[in-house]
């Protein structure tokens, strides 16, 4: 059984959810896998999301 999820039903690559008590990013990866991440409510999110773009490309490039 395939689930879907947010990321599978929005079509888009990066997902960012913000909560009372948090805010989740998450991103797809080659080779169907997801990264997530937990990031306080009152984060720098444009520099999280820069770093967090860095460390897709470097992860990906591990993948063939």
């Amino acid at each position: 059984a395939h689930v879907v999820g947010p990321l599978d039903a929005s079509g888009v690559d990066r997902i960012t959810l913000q909560g009372e008590n948090a805010c989740v990013m998450a991103e797809r990866l080659k080779g169907e896998r997801v990264v997530v991440l937990k990031c306080e409510t009152d984060a720098n999110l444009g520099k999280i999301r820069s770093a967090f773009t860095q460390s897709i490309a470097s992860l990906n490039a591990l993948f063939v």
